[in-house]
């Protein structure tokens, strides 16, 4: 269940600040980064103002992807986020001191392609130009299918694009497909787009989707810390209890359809992964 992996992660995070430091004075104040991705937690949690309900003072930082929020985390203008793992895995590359204190939960990636691509095969994507944002887990996402299924990367047309252009290209069909994490890929079907791989439910191409952040700044903020996961765990036993509020929270915070968004939280159920029935 969500609520024990929860605790589990509070319990992880407790350990790693007791081995690191004793806390001083905290002033509970933090500043979040947020991106519209299938957080739902983080999202209820927000709209519900459980965060300042715990005792904090947060600061709502929005990014539209994973890599700017990398650049923000590296100057320090943001403590902790939460995404997938590759803009994680990069900073730890570049030698950035962070850390991950909450695996929450695992999320999906989406290959949507234009309906009139009638794609029933992987080697049809052979000649196709599919755009995706680069260094998120979208991307790996499609790098590990092309792989897999034997397609040379000079085969495919892969296109760097910014979370604002994805729609706009999808629907003026300058794309073939877009490999996106949701409530994106139910964006583009809301546009007429088809899902095609085995991306949704349970299959080797799960992302982890993690909370993380500075490695100093969370040990001398450990309060802190226990604060923001108590405000998960309340956010993620509510949305357990009740999931058409979650989705309500994603819809409000991603600017999507409440109905879809919905659909976006129960998709691990089918594979037992996301917000279970308690």
């Amino acid at each position: 269940m969500k609520r024990l992996i929860s605790l589990a992660c509070l319990a992880m995070f407790c350990a790693f600040v007791g081995l690191i430091n004793t806390a001083k004075a905290e002033t509970n104040e933090i500043r979040i980064g947020w991106q519209p991705a299938a957080f739902f937690e983080f999202f209820y949690a927000q709209q519900e103002k459980l965060f300042e309900k715990a005792g904090l003072k947060p600061t709502f930082v929005k990014f539209t992807t994973g890599p700017p929020m990398l650049a923000a985390m590296k100057a320090g203008d943001i403590d902790v986020t939460f995404g997938g793992m590759p803009p994680f895995i990069a900073g730890v590359s570049e030698g950035m001191d962070i850390s991950v204190f909450c695996f929450l939960e695992v999320g999906n990636t989406s290959l949507i392609m234009q309906s009139s691509e009638e794609i029933t095969s992987a080697n049809q994507l052979v000649g196709k130009k599919i755009g995706t944002i680069f260094g998120t887990s979208a991307h790996w996402t499609l790098m590990k299918y092309l792989n897999a299924e034997r397609i040379p990367l000079k085969d495919v047309s892969i296109v760097n694009m910014g979370i604002s252009s994805l729609m706009p290209a999808f629907t003026n069909k300058d794309v073939d497909g877009i490999s996106i994490y949701e409530p994106w890929g139910f964006k583009l079907m809301s546009v007429g787009g088809k899902p095609f791989g085995p991306f949704v439910g349970a299959n080797g191409y799960e992302q982890a989707a993690i909370y993380w952040g500075r490695r100093e700044w969370m040990a001398n903020n450990p309060q802190t810390m226990k604060m923001f996961l108590a405000a998960l765990d309340e956010s993620a036993r509510a949305i357990n209890t009740k999931p058409e509020a979650g989705a309500e929270a994603l819809a409000r915070y991603a600017g999507m359809d409440r109905a879809d968004a919905l659909k976006v939280l129960t998709l691990g159920r089918e594979c037992g992964r996301r917000f279970p029935h308690p």
